[in-house]
């Protein structure tokens, strides 16, 4: 399809919206429903917007007669405003989604919140001693865990209690539930930690790693992690040997990274292109293929994020670029064009709609129609 010939008008402005929302975003996610996303700011306070659009860009096609083209012709009404929820405290707050619609957030003094789609605010009886540092929600399980700096707690209607185990000397970092939600797993600064759910009390598996990671992304068949670590590197851990392969010396941060799970293949922030490695191609050099993914450029890709529907990669760079790309392919589309650096990128279920958080304040939504992907 083709966009409306206007030159003052860019792609976003055909299918985005923003709002200036104050401190830096730090995290962002959209609900299991699709229905609203939440940002979580460095201040203490979360965003909420509803992804409900009456102009949204499917309704603003147009088709030439003459041609049979498609047009999307802009927005005439402005775009309803950001609901700002102000939870006290000087730092950004871990978030996950909660069951259908709602959302989990984690505070300072370790107490859990479950705040609503409309942003209702309601208390969870569970709690932690000191600051919630990562959170999680499995929706088919019903589970939730979260985690302080040396305790764990899970909990759900599916178990006959919560569990709250501690380990001495531990500073955790990081907390995710596999897939099936038949397993948790939790980083600190030496090693993973792996659980099943079943057996919580039981000694995990535990694997060496060789700095710490903050972030942990499940392959869907639960055969691969992905941990990105603190010293500018990534650990790819099989779970069949336990064997931890690390990519290293990439020229900045890795902040995020992703699964590409049609290709078999994973994606990473950190380098001045989009880089992405297969799973299935060797070289000499590496057990893994580096995959030549976009462009190569000056400025350094700050964020990740697959579209798990047909592989699309949202990336985002520090200068506020937004491109849209597939692994292995040059191919980009421009989403968004400039800005503060990109701290977040966050995709709904059904990859109708992309939530991009700003390190300036700003939040945006880009809303795809079903025809740019055809």
């Amino acid at each position: 399809m083709t966009l409306q010939n206007r030159k003052t008008t860019s792609l976003f402005d055909l299918i985005g919206r923003k709002w200036t929302t104050g401190k830096s975003v730090k995290n962002s996610i959209i609900n299991y429903c699709g229905t609203t996303a939440c940002f979580s700011t460095a201040d203490g306070h979360l965003v909420i917007i509803s992804l409900s659009d009456e102009e949204a860009p499917h309704t603003r096609i147009r088709i030439c007669g003459d041609t049979g083209r498609s047009t999307i012709t802009p927005r005439t009404t402005p775009i309803t405003e950001a609901n700002i929820i102000d939870l006290g405290g000087d730092q950004s707050l871990p978030i996950s989604n909660y069951k259908e619609s709602s959302f989990l957030v984690g505070d300072q003094n370790g107490k859990i919140k479950i705040i609503s789609a409309n942003g209702d605010i309601s208390d969870s009886e569970e709690k932690l001693d000191g600051a919630i540092i990562d959170i999680d929600h499995h929706y088919s399980s019903g589970l939730s865990a979260c985690i302080s700096k040396e305790k764990i707690l899970i909990y759900g209607e599916k178990i006959n209690k919560k569990v709250i185990f501690a380990q001495s000397s531990t500073n955790f970092s990081a907390i995710s539930f596999s897939p099936d939600g038949k397993k948790l797993s939790a980083t600190n600064e030496k090693e993973i930690a792996i659980w099943n759910v079943t057996n919580i009390g039981d000694e995990p598996i535990r694997i060496a790693l060789k700095a710490k990671s903050s972030n942990i992304y499940w392959k869907a068949d639960q055969e691969w992690i992905l941990c990105t670590l603190e010293d500018n590197g990534l650990a790819l851990i099989s779970l069949n040997d336990r064997k931890v392969t690390y990519l290293n010396d990439f020229p900045g941060p890795v902040t995020a990274a992703s699964w590409c799970e049609k290709e078999n293949i994973f994606v990473a922030s950190g380098a001045f292109r989009t880089t992405a490695w297969s799973l299935t191609e060797e070289t000499e050099a590496s057990p893994h293929k580096a995959l030549q993914s976009g462009r190569s450029g000056l400025v350094l890709v700050t964020m990740v994020a697959t579209n798990f529907k047909n592989d699309f990669i949202a990336v985002g760079y520090e200068n506020g670029q937004v491109i849209l790309t597939k692994p292995g392919l040059p191919d980009e589309l421009l989403l968004h064009s400039e800005g503060t650096s990109i701290k977040s990128l966050s995709w709904s279920e059904d990859a109708k709609h992309l939530a991009i958080g700003f390190e300036g304040g700003d939040t945006a939504i880009i809303d795809f129609p079903p025809q740019m992907f055809k």
